[in-house]
């Protein structure tokens, strides 16, 4: 019979060096959800599957990720799933960058630019004026900004909106 403590006091490293060799894993390994949205995160989980996706809504700003793609993860993406874990994953989703490049404005609708800006991260408000040169409803120009400036998200920015032409006394007596 052999001694079930051999290689364990003595120089015969046969014994030691199998039990310390380790093996690759080749279970399930948690997935890289970054890059993705969340909604398409949520969507990559099977029903089955062990994997819950939480969002934390500590969204951050970033320059590195678009905004509405997730940008960490927590467990790391190819961390060990074991059959019995049931395992939550919590994702950070970017705002994208904290500075927003404000649009071409002039001779646009006001509504649509509105859009355009919402779509920026900023609030918009108008103002309105009479002008020669610009047709009703449509937007002059930014009140203290010009296109191409760049302000944090969550600005307001006031629009300079046409009234149209202004009308002489001549004119409304006709």
């Amino acid at each position: 019979m052999q001694n079930p403590l051999a290689g364990m006091f003595s120089n015969n490293t046969d014994a030691s060096v199998s039990s310390t060799q380790s093996t690759e894993w080749t279970g399930a390994t948690v997935p890289n959800y970054i890059g993705m949205t969340y909604e398409e995160a949520v969507k990559s989980v099977d029903s089955n599957s062990s994997i819950t996706i939480y969002r934390t809504f500590n969204d951050e700003y970033s320059d590195d990720y678009a905004e509405g793609k997730i940008m960490s993860q927590t467990p790391a993406a190819g961390s060990k799933i074991t059959q019995e874990d049931s395992v939550v994953v919590s994702v950070c989703v970017s705002k994208g960058s904290q500075m927003r490049t404000l649009p071409k404005v002039e001779g646009e609708k006001l509504d649509t630019v509105a859009s355009d800006i919402a779509a920026q991260g900023l609030l918009a408000t108008a103002e309105y004026e009479y002008s020669d040169k610009v047709a009703e409803g449509r937007v002059i120009r930014y009140k203290e900004h010009v296109e191409g400036d760049t302000l944090e998200y969550g600005s307001t920015v006031v629009l300079i909106v046409s009234k149209g032409k202004k009308q002489t006394s001549s004119q409304s007596s006709n």
